[in-house]
């Protein structure tokens, strides 16, 4: 079932939204429609599948919970049926692990459900900025980080916290900030999201390359 906005903006820049509680909210409405994006609400996945493969929005918002059984799979059926649009998605259950696992399936980004409406749009519009046109980073960037600083990338990909990095290298915490902080600047990421997503993307073009090979 899809329940549109009542008041549509005079735009054709349509922001698709998943998720039983997302739909109870009229804020996130307001707020788009004030940032002139028209918010198009679905209650269930098929509805929001069947919808996507016939017209592209320029953001979808997944709320992933356990009631309404919307999980990860939907954000890569999303990718196959070629909807290009970034995907932002949502869990009650935010961690360092999850964030990884949506991100590997294909979302734009990954926040907490308790995140402030008026800050979720401004990510909303963030990665419809982001995507159109779509950056391109270079891959030699990771080339100039140290042994250890791919290490702690390597961990941090792999879903692992600051405290379980300095536990598994044996170093402080502090010491696993620093070099996430030098991590983050060479290779132009702005957010750890951002830094997930680039890092990710180079794992995928390595595994590319070695399965070809």
């Amino acid at each position: 079932m899809i329940l549109l906005s009542g008041r549509r903006a005079m735009t054709s820049d349509e922001v698709y939204i998943l998720g039983s509680r997302l739909t109870r909210s009229n804020e996130i409405c307001e707020l788009l429609l004030e940032a002139g994006l028209a918010a198009v609400f679905f209650a269930d996945v098929p509805a929001l599948i069947s919808t996507a493969r016939d017209r592209q929005p320029v953001c979808l918002l997944v709320n992933l919970t356990v009631a309404d059984k919307v999980d990860f799979k939907v954000l890569r059926i999303l990718q196959e049926i070629g909807c290009a649009a970034p995907i932002i998605a949502m869990s009650s259950r935010a961690s360092i692990r999850s964030a990884v696992k949506a991100i590997k399936f294909g979302a734009f980004d990954f926040v907490d459900s308790s995140i402030d409406r008026r800050q979720l749009v401004g990510k909303i519009k963030s990665a419809i900025e982001t995507r159109a046109p779509q950056q391109v980073v270079p891959r030699t960037s990771f080339r100039q980080l140290t042994m250890r600083e791919k290490q702690v990338l390597d961990l941090i990909v792999s879903g692992s916290t600051n405290k379980e990095i300095a536990k598994t290298m044996e170093i402080s915490h502090r010491t696993v900030e620093y070099h996430r902080m030098n991590i983050m600047r060479k290779c132009g990421a702005r957010s750890s999201t951002q830094l997930l997503i680039l890092a990710t993307d180079t794992v995928t073009v390595a595994e590319e390359r070695v399965a070809s090979a």
